[in-house]
């Protein structure tokens, strides 16, 4: 392919958000600037449809009053030819070039040449966006897929929960109550004692594994009403009270007052804040700092009310982070946890609209908002 040497030779890409020509690609001197293409030209083209010669177009501008004024200023520029692009019948790029380093005008082998390669390059834009657009069908239906076999993992797991957890309740029931009839009976100094107690606490931590099962399994919808999320958090951190007692935890509120009653099932939420902060509270079996902090924040555009439970505990890698939702995963030593709480805490916030995130750093301690809503006015 034959070389045209040129003064200048700049790309300009239709931009929608400014609605205007901005340069793409630029091949100029160090002292030039690319030659606009404003919407005088940008109209020309579109009417004319094919390639502007400015030196022509400069000795018809007295005669023709549908040329554009501004073909002065592009001879002034040292522009000798303006080529459209059309993609799907639509001006989408304009090839701005300045004149011939020979000083010759361009004939008209080379505008065909120079319209054959802006056609060529019109083919390969064309194919990109649509590989661009098949490859995001692509991700959606694969992002899609893996939505349908998660709905349908959890699904399996909840129905298989649900049969485990009423097959082992009953008999579970039994030890549980017949283990603290004989411990409330047995001498406390006795050695038998001491093993019924621990009869009775496996039990019972056995039954809390068969409630998170159940409470995984049935995800009913809430009861919405109007309350205080303050006071909610108080409440949940009272019943926390007994565990408080066993750690060297410093906990701190700090509430902000703009935050309206929010609309929620209250039973629900208190399940999760408790869930949260018991969490927290074992992230630092050392001692450290908790801090629950309610204020209004804003999340993907519109202002909600954020609950953030911060400590100072291990924290977590980004692996970890990743799978904390995920049914039966934890972070905890072997039989200390059933990876359940936040799985279902997350099932919770979702039904009242919201979300939660997490931030954590190995070290430094774990961060987790709850995002809800706030209530529409009159509510």
């Amino acid at each position: 392919m034959a070389r045209i040497p040129v003064t200048q030779a700049s790309l300009h890409f239709y931009d929608p958000a400014t609605e205007s020509f901005v340069p793409f690609a630029r091949a100029l001197s160090a002292a030039e600037e690319a030659a606009p293409v404003d919407t005088r030209l940008a109209l020309w083209l579109r009417v004319t449809g094919r390639t502007l010669v400015v030196e022509e177009a400069a000795f018809r501008a007295v005669a023709d009053v549908r040329v554009p004024a501004v073909v002065k200023e592009l001879e002034e520029a040292r522009v000798a030819l303006l080529v459209p692009l059309f993609l799907d019948g639509e001006l989408t790029a304009v090839l701005v070039l300045g004149e011939k380093l020979s000083g010759e005008i361009f004939d008209p082998e080379e505008i065909d040449l120079l319209e054959a390669l802006i056609g060529h390059t019109a083919i390969a834009l064309k194919n990109a966006r649509l590989y661009e657009d098949l490859r995001n069908q692509m991700d959606e239906l694969r992002r899609t897929q893996q939505q349908l076999l998660q709905s349908a993992k959890l699904a399996a797991i909840g129905e298989l929960a649900a049969t485990v957890a009423h097959e082992i309740n009953n008999p579970l029931t039994v030890i549980l109550g017949t283990g603290e009839l004989l411990r409330d009976r047995t001498p406390l100094d006795s050695p038998v004692h001491q093993k019924l107690a621990r009869i009775v606490a496996e039990a019972d931590r056995a039954g809390k594994i068969m409630r998170d099962l159940l409470d995984f399994s049935r995800r009913r919808e809430p009861k919405l009403e109007p309350f205080s999320l303050d006071e909610l958090i108080v409440r949940s951190l009272d019943l926390l009270q007994v565990k408080f007692a066993a750690t060297r935890v410093d906990i701190e509120t700090v509430f902000d007052p703009a935050v309206p009653p929010i609309l929620g099932d209250r039973d629900q939420l208190i399940q999760v804040f408790i869930n949260l902060i018991a969490n927290a509270v074992d992230a630092m079996p050392a001692g450290g700092s908790l801090v629950v902090r309610t204020e209004i924040r804003q999340h993907e555009g519109r202002p909600c009310v954020a609950t953030s439970v911060t400590d100072t505990g291990i924290g977590m890698d980004a692996g970890q982070l990743a799978r904390i939702f995920e049914p039966f995963y934890t972070t905890k030593a072997e039989g200390q946890g059933t990876g359940l709480g936040l799985s279902v805490s997350l099932g919770i916030v979702k039904k009242h609209g919201g979300v939660i995130e997490a931030e954590s750093e190995p070290g430094k301690g774990t961060t987790m908002v709850v995002k809800l809503p706030l209530p529409a006015l009159g509510t």
